[in-house]
Parts: C-alpha cells; sequence; structure tokens
C-alpha cells in the first residue's frame, strides 16, 4: 500500500502563481539590458573602426528602442558623438544638447565644481568639442565674432568638471605657488634642506 499523497499548502501555492510573473518580468529586463550593453559595445567597436554608416544606424535603431528606457539620454549621446565625428555637426550637437538635458546631473561639491568622470561631465565634453569645432568653422568663414561666442561657450560648458584634488586655480597663480613652496622667486622654502 503506498502512503497517501501529500496536501499540499495552499499558501505557497499562491505566492508561487504571484511572484512568477515578477520573476519571469526580471529575466526578460535583465536580458533586454544584456542584449543592450552588447549591442552598444558592437556599435562602438563600429564607430572606432570609423564605420559611421554602421555606426549611426545602430545607434539610430537604439535610440528608438531606449526612448522610454532607462538612460534614454546615452543613446542620444552616442549618436550625436557619432555624428559629430563624421563631420556632421548640426544634427550632432542637437542630438547632444538634448543628452545634456537628460543626463543625470552629477552632485556639485562646494567649489561649484562636479566630478570629471560623471555622466553629465562625459556629455560635457563632447559638447563642448562640438561647439569648438563650431567655432573652428566660423573662422574658417570670417565669422570671428561667433566663433568667438562659440569657444566662450565650449568653455562654459567644461567649466565645472574638475579631476578631484584639482584647486581650480589659474596656471599663472599655481606657478607662483609652487615656486614660493620650493623657495622660488619671492618665496621661502617650505621645505627643509639637508
Amino acid at each position: 500500500s503506498s502512503p497517501p499523497p501529500r496536501e499540499r499548502n495552499p499558501r505557497i501555492l499562491a505566492v508561487l502563481w504571484w511572484t512568477l510573473p515578477l520573476v519571469v518580468a526580471m529575466v526578460v529586463a535583465g536580458g533586454l539590458l544584456i542584449g543592450l550593453y552588447m549591442w552598444s559595445a558592437s556599435t562602438l567597436k563600429a564607430a572606432e573602426r570609423s564605420d559611421w554608416t554602421q555606426a549611426e544606424m545602430a545607434y539610430e535603431q537604439q535610440m528608438r528602442l531606449t526612448q522610454h528606457f532607462p538612460q534614454p539620454w546615452l543613446s542620444q549621446y552616442n549618436l550625436g558623438t557619432v555624428l559629430v565625428d563624421e563631420g556632421r555637426l548640426d544634427e550632432g550637437l542637437v542630438l547632444l544638447e538634448s543628452a545634456l538635458r537628460g543626463v543625470p546631473k552629477a552632485r556639485v561639491d562646494e567649489n561649484g565644481s562636479i566630478g570629471a568622470f560623471s555622466y553629465e561631465c562625459s556629455v560635457r565634453f563632447n559638447l563642448s568639442a562640438a561647439v569648438e569645432l563650431t567655432g573652428d568653422l566660423q573662422v574658417s568663414n570670417g565669422e570671428e565674432g561667433a566663433a568667438l561666442q562659440s569657444y566662450e561657450r565650449a568653455s562654459e560648458l567644461v567649466g565645472p568638471c574638475q579631476i578631484a584634488g584639482s584647486s581650480g586655480q589659474s596656471d599663472e597663480s599655481q606657478d607662483q605657488q609652487d615656486q614660493q613652496n620650493q623657495g622660488g622667486p619671492g618665496g621661502e622654502s617650505s621645505q627643509d634642506e639637508d
């Protein structure tokens, strides 16, 4: 004679049926994120090979796919950067401006600086380079006034991005301070000499 069948606990079954869709959704979302990361990495390799057509096509597809995804600014940043590298400054500038509006803002320290290695500064650096290239074109077209405005804007874009530990001093004042610390002109040595 066989033992009687065990009765299943209905609470455990209810929890299982309730959590199963969540687990499936999480696995699908994780798979999509991993796939997007791998797709982005292969597209980056195309851009590094200067295969602009492939990189542009892939980043455009990613931009459509990720417009309501986590970090929608990232595909705008990538495509804008590729377009600038390709020489299509106007289109690249529009996308980089949009990426700057959407990128998570970095924490501002007490000096008004943000970390140079933040997402925000990555976007700011590329946008600044594109604005500077625009200034270069303006100079070559004889538009010195517009070029000066472009160069000033490029400088303003990267102004808040500083590497941790940089004092924000000008090179001249830093040189003067270094000379004073080493006993140079106008200052006594702060180090003991043997």
